[in-house]
């Protein structure tokens, strides 16, 4: 079975207190929180009424994302990386959450870069952050971005990358379905993935746009699109996923609407293909 997720992103801008409340209210098991948000909360010492309000309206903290730009950023800028793994491990162990995405860097040269430099710089560092995070017995969400300029846009391509990881535990893909449509790869690339492999998906849809015009701002409900989503999620209940599918979106013109509107819009949308 299924469990119904929202990513904080989709009721933007308001506040993430506001957007537990409302997430509880309208049925969602689990909330995805953006970082940003999350220290704002820590500024303004509010974490422990966002434990009592997720308590409160039983909701769970699916993950923290994300850190960006990890994989190909210099060893010196690196180090500030783990510096924030670290501290966000530790919120992430007070929210009872037990996930840290990360995303891939955008490199404007990409082509000028090797794939098999691209494939092990990057499980180095996963590898880095994954051992760091077991102290707090956290997962690294690892989500690979479908645009041409990402250095890891292949749902295919970011598995690779932990199969030469293999024997470490707590490193695990996060697929989002717009950017594998984005990737243009088939469906089958889910039939040979592990299940286990896969923690968490990301749903949304796109509109009938060329790919290469698509940005994150083009987001759009599911079912109100061309991707292929029953399908993929037909696949992976077949295999045996049984966690999260988490609604994120960053469309503007939704951030204009109701955020109890929107959020009974997600819901909606999200148990029609359930």
């Amino acid at each position: 079975m299924f469990l119904k997720g929202i990513n904080e992103s989709t009721l933007f801008p308001i506040d993430t207190i506001k957007v537990v409340e409302i997430a509880g209210k309208v049925g969602f098991n689990g909330i995805e929180f953006r970082i940003p948000k999350i220290e704002e909360l820590i500024k303004e010492n509010k974490i422990k009424l966002l434990i009592e309000t997720l308590n409160s309206y039983k909701v769970k903290a699916i993950s923290l994302n994300s850190i960006v730009d990890f994989n190909l950023i210099p060893s010196e800028k690196f180090g500030e990386i783990l510096r924030k793994t670290i501290f966000l491990s530790k919120v992430c162990s007070e929210l009872n959450c037990n996930m840290l995405i990360v995303c891939p860097s955008f490199i404007s040269n990409i082509k000028s870069y090797e794939k098999n430099y691209i494939f092990k710089k990057t499980a180095n560092r996963l590898e880095l952050l994954a051992k760091l995070v077991r102290e707090w017995n956290i997962n690294i969400g690892f989500e690979f971005l479908g645009y041409s300029a990402c250095s890891v846009n292949k749902l295919s391509d970011a598995y690779s990358i932990l199969e030469k990881i293999s024997d470490i535990e707590n490193v695990k893909l996060v697929v989002d379905t717009y950017n594998f449509y984005l990737s243009n790869e088939p469906l089958e690339v889910f039939e040979k993935i592990p299940i286990k492999m896969i923690s968490l998906i990301h749903i949304n849809d796109a509109p009938e746009i060329p790919r290469e015009k698509l940005t994150d701002d083009d987001r759009i409900f599911p079912s109100e699109g061309v991707i292929q989503l029953k399908k993929i999620l037909n696949i992976l209940k077949e295999r045996g996923y049984q966690g999260y599918v988490s609604i994120e979106v960053f469309n503007e013109n939704y951030w204009k609407e109701d955020p109890q509107f929107i959020a009974e819009k997600a819901i909606r949308s999200l148990e029609s293909l359930l």
